[in-house]
């Protein structure tokens, strides 16, 4: 229900140009706010603005005509510094491309992931543009059980194809470390300390720490 300016648009016959507030407003944070610079709160990692279809199912093949692009948006009051507008672009304004460019059913998240980092990276470290590799972010999460003096701790990334490592003694993690297979039970006031490998063991993007209450 309600109104949808990206529907209601092309069915009144008007060329339109989409821009979704919750896929392609980046100047969203792309991970943990505590993990991101300063920027609205509201999470918009890298996998959902290339999961984005941006033209809407209700469409008949005429009104899809009418569609004239897809739009992402990044806002300056949140982006005060060059560094800090190209952390915010990229690598997201390429996802943004390829959804705007490609067929829904060509979409592929592992391969655009791997091509991000087998060459899209590279190409960017050339150029020595600041972008942000929060995709290997580990999200951390915990459900305390009061009654047994537990806590029950789940990592997770929006990556495919690479392995979590961690901690709880306060050490950084390795490969050498565990390898997370599954939530696990760790002690109140435990620190974890997580982060993702490739296959050759190089760490990805930065360490989560999450200490448990």
């Amino acid at each position: 229900g309600g109104h949808n300016p990206q529907i209601t648009a092309p069915q009144d016959g008007y060329p339109t140009i989409m821009t979704s507030y919750k896929y392609m407003y980046l100047s969203q944070v792309q991970g943990p706010s505590f993990m991101e610079p300063e920027g609205p709160k509201v999470v918009l990692p890298l996998s959902k603005v290339y999961g984005h279809e941006p033209i809407p199912e209700e469409l008949t093949p005429e009104e899809v005509n009418r569609v004239m692009g897809n739009e992402a948006c990044l806002w300056g009051e949140f982006t005060p510094t060059q560094e800090h507008c190209e952390y915010m672009l990229y690598p997201r304004a390429l996802a943004s491309a390829e959804v705007s460019w490609s067929q829904p059913a060509v979409k592929d998240w592992k391969r655009f992931q791997s091509a991000l980092e087998e060459w899209h990276f590279k190409k960017l470290d050339r150029e020595q543009v600041n972008y942000a590799n929060s995709m290997f972010t580990v999200y951390a999460s915990y459900a305390l059980d009061q009654l047994k003096g537990e806590a029950h701790v789940y990592l997770n990334t929006e990556t495919v194809g690479y392995d979590i490592f961690y901690t709880t003694g306060g050490e950084d993690p390795t490969t050498a470390s565990t390898k997370y297979e599954g939530n696990f039970i760790a002690a109140p006031k435990t620190l974890i300390k997580a982060g993702l490998f490739n296959k050759e063991g190089k760490l990805l993007g930065k360490l989560t720490e999450i200490r448990l209450k």
